[in-house]
């Protein structure tokens, strides 16, 4: 019995020792584990927090994306990122988009990148759809009588079926004369 307690007593040390070995070499690969982490602060022009930005993170290695939103106090972290090659985008409503490219994160490093905003000029967009009614002068003269009819301005157009527009209207002149199928 002696011998087979000396047998239970080494088995129990080496797989304590393996334990050991095992657990210290997972904690050292989790705490490096290939990741770090971007972080930073987005003010405005006059060095004031900006909340609620959208922050994009993009890895330009595996095309992945992360996006964070700043704190109250204009704050932004992602953590546990692969390491490698990224861009990162800053922006909110009423300011310019910012880009920061080129970006390498390391094994266990923490990459602050600060963002000040520039406020974005105000943009108009005007779209026009349709065309403009086509003026038919052989058919409804009297459509021709309206423009000088509300402007006292304007020069005098009158029209008639035989008459139209020929050597009244620079633009037009040089179809009087044509026949309908040369138009």
């Amino acid at each position: 019995m002696g011998q087979y307690r000396g047998c239970l007593r080494r088995l129990a040390l080496a797989c304590l020792t393996l334990l050991a070995l095992f657990t210290a070499w997972t904690s050292l690969s989790f705490a490096q584990g290939g990741v770090g982490t971007i972080n930073g602060t987005i003010t405005d022009p006059k060095g004031l927090s900006v909340p609620g930005a959208a922050v994009l993170i993009h890895n330009t290695d595996t095309n992945i994306d992360r996006t964070v939103t700043t704190t109250d106090a204009g704050l932004y972290t992602a953590t546990f990122l692969p390491s490698g090659h990224y861009e990162v985008t800053a922006s909110k409503e009423g300011f310019a988009k910012q880009l920061r490219k080129e970006l390498t994160l390391q094994v266990g490093q923490t990459l602050t990148i600060d963002f000040a905003m520039v406020i974005q000029a105000a943009e108009s967009v005007i779209t026009v759809s349709g065309e403009a009614p086509v003026l038919e002068r052989d058919r409804d003269p009297a459509a021709l009588h309206a423009v000088d009819a509300g402007d006292p301005h304007a020069q005098n157009v009158t029209a008639s079926r035989s008459q139209g527009l020929c050597g009244r209207a620079p633009l037009v002149s040089g179809l009087c004369g044509l026949t309908r199928g040369e138009r």
